[in-house]
C-alpha cells in the first residue's frame, strides 16, 4: 500500500516540476500585462502562493521528510490565511495585539518544532 502511495506521489511530483514553472510563467506574464492596462487581480497572488506551497508539500512527502521539516510549512501557511483574513475581514484589533498573535504563533510553532526534532532524535 505504501509503495502504490509513494508512486502515486512521485507522478504528482513530476507533473508538477513539469507544469508548474510553465504555469508561473504565463500567469505572471498575464498579471504584469493586465496591471500595465490598470487592472489588478489580488488572485493572482493566491494563486501563486497555493501552487508553490502545494509543491513544497508534495515534494516532502515524495523526499519523505517527516514532520519536523514541514512544520515550517504550516507556520507560513497559518501566517498566511491570518494575513488574507485580517485583509479581507479585518480583525478588530490594533498593531501591538496583531504582533501579539503573530508571536503566540510564532511560539507554538518553535515549541512544535523542538518536539518534532527531539521526538526524531
Amino acid at each position: 500500500m505504501e509503495e502504490k502511495l509513494s508512486i502515486k506521489l512521485v507522478k504528482i511530483f513530476r507533473i508538477y516540476l513539469k507544469v508548474l514553472p510553465i504555469i508561473l510563467a504565463i500567469t505572471s506574464f498575464a498579471n504584469c500585462f493586465l496591471a500595465y492596462l490598470g487592472f489588478q487581480f489580488k488572485i493572482y497572488a493566491h494563486i501563486f502562493f497555493f501552487l508553490i506551497i502545494s509543491f513544497i508539500y508534495v515534494a516532502s512527502y515524495v523526499l519523505k521528510f517527516c514532520e519536523y521539516h514541514r512544520i515550517s510549512l504550516h507556520y507560513i501557511v497559518v501566517i498566511y490565511i491570518v494575513n488574507c483574513y485580517d485583509y479581507y475581514v479585518g480583525i478588530p484589533i490594533n498593531y501591538i495585539e496583531l504582533f501579539m498573535i503573530y508571536s503566540m504563533i510564532t511560539f507554538l510553532t518553535i515549541i512544535f518544532a523542538i518536539y518534532f526534532k527531539l521526538k526524531h532524535i
